[in-house]
């Protein structure tokens, strides 16, 4: 990659990841004192649009990280984000606290995925890990009766936007959960390993709040999944969550159990792609996220470090070609057939009205669907992203701005 701003920034970005985790940093990284004013401002934005600004605080607070040389204004405005950030998650997680106490009461399963876990598990501080949503797992059976309890709770459910999921907003605050009540289904058996998740969820317990978690090997496998279902288009932030959880995670991670789980949802060789990326990424010896020796071909880290220099303007094909989504078109059809009678769905509306209601959304996720998986074994995955990615216009920031990069 040329040496611009932008890559220096993400070189510097990517290096103080390396020193939340282990507390090692990439060799030959430039110091501070030598950026030009392009690079703190590149710095500057994309700490912000990987979602890394709190983290960045934490570490240069700490004396962890040399900050010497940077503009003061850096340093106060990842402050900011961390303050922000610590009081936006303290109220979601207190919301959840009281939705977790309910369902328990009413015989609901409820797990968390993503985030809250992942401040309990990786960064054990509710400043350090912005949530742009909160990610929850039910049983599609319990479905209506969870959205009841979180309807008591000040949140509407807009509409399933995806064969997955169903959003909910908040009525005062705008904040969103995504309720899922399926899994990826690149996930082979995933609804053997999604009952798997409800029998092993452990208590996690976030900033002293109390509440329900997939146990470390199924958490790590969700995260793989939703690495690899987004075609690695991510941030640092979601790096150090992947990583966080495998070399520093509490509880450890059960690795023999972890390897029988990924053989058994076919996602081995994602895996060994991922963390060897990974590696390559954070300059860690080979073998260090646990996948073993495996090589990482030139086009996929530097296509990975170029999107990490502009993710306020994600396009292009995907990433993954060798990672085709493996679930046939007849269990894609089988699916759309199931939402026709849009089982599972919140109960007292008749069937027209569920349809009208939700059935947009899931329709057109399902056609989504449908169309990445209709060229199955193909060299490249088919992928409807690429098309809304080409459509729309690329974004351009203006200067100063910090664009937020808007994965969860």
């Amino acid at each position: 990659m040329p040496e611009t701003p932008e890559s220096v920034a993400v070189r510097w970005l990517a290096g103080a990841c390396r020193r939340f985790l282990d507390g090692g940093e990439p060799e030959g990284l430039p110091h501070p004192e030598r950026f030009s004013d392009d690079a703190c401002r590149a710095i500057e934005r994309l700490g912000a649009a990987h979602g890394v600004e709190p983290l960045l605080h934490a570490l240069t607070a700490s004396g962890r990280l040399d900050a010497t040389g940077l503009p003061e204004r850096l340093r106060k405005g990842w402050l900011a984000a961390y303050c922000l950030t610590l009081l936006t998650n303290r109220r979601r997680l207190e919301i959840l606290q009281a939705a977790f106490a309910v369902c328990k009461e009413r015989g609901l399963d409820l797990v968390a995925l993503k985030g809250p876990v992942h401040v309990a598990r990786v960064y054990r501080d509710p400043g350090l890990r912005p949530m742009v949503d909160v990610d929850l797992l039910c049983r599609r059976t319990q479905l209506g009766g969870v959205v009841e309890v979180l309807s008591a709770l000040g949140y509407e459910a807009r509409r399933a936007s995806s064969v997955f999921h169903l959003d909910l907003r908040h009525r005062l605050s705008g904040e969103m959960i995504e309720l899922h009540f399926d899994l990826y289904e690149l996930i082979v058996g995933r609804h053997r390993f999604l009952e798997e998740v409800f029998e092993t969820a452990i208590d996690c317990e976030p900033a002293g709040v109390r509440i329900r978690a997939p146990a470390g090997e199924h958490s790590v496998v969700v995260d793989l999944a939703h690495l690899v279902n987004h075609d690695l288009k991510i941030g640092l932030r979601q790096v150090v969550d992947f990583c966080g959880q495998l070399t520093a995670g509490t509880p450890a991670v059960d690795r023999p159990r972890l390897v029988s789980l990924l053989e058994g949802a076919d996602l081995a060789d994602e895996f060994a792609t991922v963390t060897a990326l990974f590696e390559r990424l954070l300059d860690w010896a080979s073998g260090r996220l646990g996948a073993g020796e495996r090589a990482v071909r030139e086009p996929l880290a530097a296509q990975v470090e170029s999107q990490w220099v502009g993710l306020d303007r994600l396009a292009g094909p995907p990433l993954l070609s060798e990672m085709t989504y493996r679930a046939s078109l007849g269990r894609k059809l089988a699916y759309l057939v199931r939402l026709l009678s849009v089982g599972g769905l919140p109960s007292g509306e008749g069937r027209v009205s569920r349809l009208s209601r939700h059935g947009g959304g899931l329709l057109r996720s399902a056609w989504r669907k449908l169309r990445r998986g209709a060229v199955v074994g193909a060299r490249r995955a088919v992928s409807l992203k690429r098309e809304v990615y080409e459509r729309r216009p690329a974004a351009s920031p203006s200067p100063g701005s910090s664009p937020r990069y808007p994965a969860g």
